[in-house]
């Protein structure tokens, strides 16, 4: 048996905490009045534990761990908050706790307190008091109820003494009679000191108290007084004796009330200790591996494997709370936070602080039945505005964002279908599939389409004007193309349409703005053009023209470029390379034997194709590299064009001026007119979700997994029907075709806003595809994303599942496994049940159905009684002794009967409600948010019961479990971990 801290301790360690909680809600209350409504969370949470730590460097200290990242400045207090490094370390540490750090040393735990406030109905009327309070030391473990009422019963049961005490003689006083003087004196009406801190007959002394405690002539107490270590005063005017009826019954009775007063203290105090493993304390009691989830760093995926009664949701739910508590007051530097905690705890850096919010946070579950359980959690850790939300919420969400209904290429509007569709098609490797599938119909569609970039404005374009539109068509059939290949020969499957959007996007306006842009600088020569967004980048395209180009009517420019190495050969560019060179004795000349001639001072002269010209031009020989320089001067250059020389005019922003007849409210330019028709022939297309899946198909069904079942979707879709499974995969498709893209397309090729952080409970029992929609929710930026499961409790399919694989494009999660069942822990048989059946229950193809079978054969009964099985030879038989059993569990005790499957639950329910017809049990065939009514028996099947625990669970009808299939044994052993105290299985004999 524990040993129990002796009562002096407790007083002691009462009054202590009684007084730091109440410059705590002073300072809090202070706040609020100024404005500051966060401090109401401090007011309602206060601290939660308190540990006593004996450090090698600085003493003995005492921390005092809060729920709220909110400052207090009073340091002697010790208080701390979830972030800072006493406050990371206090999370984890409990009593007998050991380590060393730079800062502290040695150090050891020597005294653990646990604390629990009021319900928030009763919290205004006792902010300053603690509801309970488990204290664990050297000297053993004691609890409290009610701090003040506990320290006003000691004083109370010492004055009850004082007044039985004998009247005082005339002799030497002892020191208990010196006690009874102040006490027996009749008080005198006005205002005197009276001290309450002697010593009572040799007991330890009445506790000094500055809790608002007033000792009054009558004894009694009273919460309002204020706080106070001076001894309190009383009135000093005379006052009458006090005359006292005493009445034998009375008298007999009068110890009685602080007897039971103790016994209920003991009574509840066990309590205690099993509900701070539950709700929000799990959030400042953590083990080490669930600090790993609660705590690490914001940016990654994380997956959390555990197994049942692990607290895997928990932390995740503590997670997101770090995330969003974590502000800049919060923020510690890097030296000071490891010379405290040292090298094993994940630091936060000053940059994600304020980048997470409750409402910009979310948490997903699978079905309503977990809603409001999770939404509780998140209001007693502080997070009452953080979103909780069924899958289908989503779906229905994305479906409408996208558009879903009218993405066919008929123009028909979609219809839903009841068709739940084949498994297969809600996997990664179907969507991969698809992926791939779609890439080679949009490659061929974007080339086909090509041909439709045209305006009709052109015949309102200049010269000028239309070659620049055909220069920016001829980029886009480039940059066309470079997608097609990508989109026919991807890296990986997951990458062959991811971001597509975007980079068509991204190419069509760097042609845009490269080539009809505000600052780009062109020149129109005849049937060509040059264009560049600066003088040197349009002399290289200006030399890459087959044009010739004059400095003066008799003096061409031969343009080339310098060798590569040091004394290689210059090559001549495209007109240059048209050109015979003459010495100035009229022998022909290599390009570069005249380029050498002309450097060396001698004349060269040149014959131009275009012109018949006996004795040609003189030839001015002039690297690219410098054709900016005549270039940006000008009236400095001249070109040949149909037999005559015209000055070269370089154009500036010519794409983006407004064209010249057009009026005042439908001003338009080249550049909108072709960014407009190459995203509406090119682009907008690819909204057609539903119309590019059918097309893909119909053309590739062979390369799905299952072609029949390919064939199957698509009569399907042909029918104008989209199944739940269909939107899923479609949503997942315009995901990833519409990553980065954030304006100028139509909303359903948008990126979806995101949010801050994501949380997934129950992973599991999601598809791969909803798990990678649910995962890529998360802002890429952090990808703060985890999601917590066990597949050993998977109980929609029997297939088996790649989690790892379900996260957005280029992350991989980590993997932390929590292996520890708290739920149970307080029933180690019930605990080391579970654990025998998740081994035997242990998925895979060597898995002895008929071992499974005959372990759940035979009657059993635990040595401590926490699980029973028991065998009928009839079903009626089975059924009675449940009634017997529901009867007889007390009212106190939340129960669940989980059966099968839901239909056999409200028949099971039926016939127990009818055999206990006047019981004051209450019963109920619950699903979703009913199972959160404590006081009902619950008749649910075990679908509805996942991430839920109750005191009592009843498990009817084992046999009727299929072991030989996973989810099956799967939805057993779900069963049987939901209870906390008690399991009670029964089943059919075998004959």
């Amino acid at each position: 048996m524990t040993k129990q801290i002796s009562e002096a301790c407790l007083r002691k360690v009462a009054r202590e905490e009684l007084e730091i909680l109440e410059g705590m809600i002073n300072y809090a209350e202070r706040m609020i009045r100024e404005g500051d409504l966060a401090y109401r969370g401090m007011k309602r949470n206060a601290y939660g534990k308190a540990l006593v730590i004996e450090r090698e460097n600085g003493g003995g200290a005492t921390f005092r761990l809060g729920m709220d990242p909110l400052v207090y400045p009073k340091a002697s207090s010790g208080y701390a908050t979830p972030h800072s490094p006493v406050g990371r370390l206090c999370a984890v540490a409990g009593m007998g706790f050991e380590g060393y750090s730079k800062a502290w040393g040695d150090y050891q735990v020597t005294e653990a307190r646990q604390f629990r406030r009021h319900n928030f109905e009763e919290l205004e009327q006792h902010a300053r008091n603690f509801l309970a309070m488990g204290v664990e030391n050297a000297g053993g473990q004691g609890n409290v109820m009610d701090l003040r009422a506990f320290l006003g019963k000691v004083i109370a049961a010492a004055d009850q003494v004082v007044r039985k005490s004998p009247a005082v003689s005339s002799k030497q006083p002892s020191r208990s009679e010196e006690v009874q003087k102040p006490v027996a004196t009749v008080a005198p009406v006005g205002r005197v000191k009276v001290d309450p801190t002697a010593p009572a007959n040799g007991e330890a002394k009445i506790p000094e108290i500055s809790l608002g405690i007033e000792v009054s002539t009558g004894n009694t107490l009273s919460e309002s007084a204020p706080a106070s270590n001076e001894p309190l005063e009383s009135s000093s005017v005379p006052a009458a004796p006090v005359l006292q009826i005493l009445d034998d019954d009375e008298e007999e009775g009068s110890s009685l009330p602080i007897a039971d007063v103790d016994d209920l203290d003991d009574d509840v105090g066990g309590e205690l200790t099993e509900r701070m493993s539950l709700d929000e304390h799990f959030f400042l009691n953590r083990t080490l591996n669930q600090d790993k989830i609660i705590s690490r760093a914001p940016v990654g995926p994380m997956w959390v494997e555990g197994v049942a009664g692990s607290g895997k949701t928990s932390a995740a739910l503590g997670r997101t709370k770090m995330l969003c508590d974590f502000n800049s007051n919060e923020v510690t530097d890097r030296e000071t936070f490891r010379s405290i905690l040292g090298d094993d705890f994940d630091y936060w850096e000053g940059e994600f602080a304020g980048k997470f919010s409750q409402d910009g946070s979310v948490g997903f579950v699978r079905t309503a039945e977990l809603i409001q359980y999770l939404k509780e959690t998140c209001s007693r850790l502080g997070m009452p505005g953080l979103p909780v939300l069924e899958y289908h919420e989503l779906r229905s969400r994305l479906r409408s964002y996208r558009h879903l209904e009218s993405s066919g290429s008929s123009g028909k509007r979609f219809k839903h279908s009841s068709d739940e569709g084949h498994s297969l098609t809600t996997t990664l490797a179907w969507l991969n599939a698809a992926r791939l599938a779609l890439a080679r119909v949009i490659a061929v569609d974007l080339r086909e389409r090509l041909v439709e970039v045209e305006s009709e404005h052109l015949q309102r374009f200049t010269a000028h004007q239309r070659s620049l539109f055909a220069a920016a068509r001829q980029g886009l059939e480039a940059g066309v193309d470079e997608l097609a290949q990508e989109l026919l020969s991807p890296l990986a499957a997951e990458r062959s349409l991811y971001r597509l959007a975007a980079r068509l996007l991204e190419k069509i306006q760097s042609l845009a703005q490269r080539i009809l842009g505000p600052v780009t600088l062109s020149i129109h020569l005849g049937g060509h053009i040059a264009y560049g967004e600066g003088v040197p980048e349009l002399a290289q395209r200006l030399a890459e023209l087959p044009v010739d180009l004059f400095q003066q009517p008799n003096q061409v420019f031969v343009l080339y470029r310098a060798g590569a190495a040091e004394g290689g050969e210059a090559l001549p560019c495209v007109s240059s390379s048209r050109y015979q060179f003459l010495s100035a004795d009229n022998q022909p000349l290599s390009f570069n034997a005249a380029l050498q001639a002309s450097l060396e001072g001698a004349s060269v002269r040149v014959l131009l194709p275009s012109l018949a010209s006996g004795d040609g031009y003189e030839a001015r020989f002039m690297p690219v590299n410098e054709l900016f320089i005549p270039l940006g001067t000008p009236r400095s250059l001249l070109y040949l064009e149909g037999g005559a020389l015209k000055w070269l005019k370089v154009g500036s922003g010519v794409g983006s001026q407004v064209l010249s007849d057009e009026d005042e409210q439908a001003r338009t330019s080249v550049r909108k007119i072709f960014q407009q028709v190459a995203l509406d022939r090119l682009a907008k297309p690819l909204k057609n979700f539903a119309g590019l899946y059918a097309k893909a198909l119909y053309e590739y069904a062979d390369s799905f997994p299952d072609a029949a079942i390919a064939w199957q979707v698509l009569e399907r879709l042909e029918e104008q029907r989209l199944s739940d499974s269909d939107i899923d995969l479609l949503l997942c498709l315009a995901h990833d075709l519409s990553a980065g893209v954030t304006a100028k397309l139509p909303a359903s090729l948008r990126e979806a806003p995101f949010y801050q952080s994501v949380f997934v409970d129950e992973v599991q029992d999601f598809s791969e595809q909803q798990i990678y929609l649910m995962t890529s929710q998360a802002d890429p930026r952090y990808s703060a994303i985890t999601v917590v499961g066990d597949r050993s409790q998977q109980l929609l399919r029997n297939e088996e599942m790649h989690i790892a694989n379900c996260f957005p494009i280029g992350t991989r999660p980590e993997l932390v496994v929590l292996d520890e069942n708290l739920r149970q822990k307080g029933q180690p048989d019930l605990a080391a049940l579970s654990a025998v059946l998740r081994q035997l229950f242990k998925r895979g193809a060597d898995t002895d159905v008929q071992q499974l079978d005959a372990a759940l054969v035979h009657d059993q009964v635990s040595e401590q009684g926490a699980y029973t099985l028991r065998g009928f030879a009839l079903r009626d038989e089975e059924y009675k002794y449940l009634c017997e059993l529901i009867a007889a569990i007390p009212e106190n005790k939340s129960v669940a009967v989980v059966l099968p499957d839901q239909k056999t639950a409200r028949a099971l329910h039926y016939l127990c409600a009818q055999v206990l017809e006047g019981s004051f049990r209450k019963m109920s065939v619950s699903e979703q948010i009913d199972l959160s009514k404590k006081y009902l028996v619950h008749f649910t099947s075990v679908l509805h019961v996942k991430g839920l625990e109750f005191d009592v669970v009843l498990l009817p009808m084992v046999d009727q479990y299929d072991l030989g299939q996973p989810v099956f044994r799967n939805r057993l052993y779900v069963g049987c971990t939901r209870a906390r105290q008690r399991l009670v299985m029964s089943r059919l004999r075998v004959s």
